[in-house]
């Protein structure tokens, strides 16, 4: 049933990430969008990716990521470090009907759970596609219907929390 499914773990450490950061002027209560190259950047994780048939008429694609970012740097005279794990994954279905295998299916919900990009925490999200082709003319096009945000979870709230 599985044909191949891959497992790698990784470890990445970098200085001078750039990142666009919302700084607000207390006085004005003015926020302006700066960018900064970060001190230290530091990622680690585990994936997991695996493509097999279900079917002859029916594959699936799944691959998950858990994995940790720490991001530090200095203002001036205060230095902010943030760290968070966080999970990407992804599953597609792909199927195929009728004889001459002309309809087609594709779902494809990718989870992104909180994460940390910039000093900026994003929250969890749902992105969710179904989409439907049908071949017409011997072939020669394609008609397609796509639906997206199955579940209404494409928006996401992003939080800056760092000095004051």
């Amino acid at each position: 049933m599985f044909d191949l499914f891959t497992v790698e773990a990784y470890y990445q450490n970098y200085n001078g990430k750039i990142a666009q950061f919302p700084i607000q002027d207390n006085d004005t209560n003015i926020i302006s969008y700066t960018p900064v190259n970060l001190d230290k950047t530091v990622e680690f994780g585990f994936d997991f990716s695996t493509y097999f048939n279900v079917t002859d008429d029916w594959s699936i694609y799944f691959v998950t990521s858990f994995y940790n970012l720490k991001e530090e740097t200095n203002f001036g005279n205060a230095s902010v470090k943030q760290d968070q794990w966080s999970n990407y994954s992804v599953l597609q279905n792909d199927i195929v009907f009728l004889k001459d295998k002309s309809l087609s299916a594709n779902l494809t919900l990718t989870w992104v759970g909180k994460n940390l990009q910039g000093l900026s925490i994003s929250e969890d999200r749902l992105v969710s596609y179904l989409s439907i082709s049908k071949t017409i003319l011997n072939k020669k096009a394609t008609i397609s219907l796509l639906v997206s945000d199955l579940f209404n979870m494409h928006d996401f709230d992003v939080t800056n929390r760092y000095l004051n």
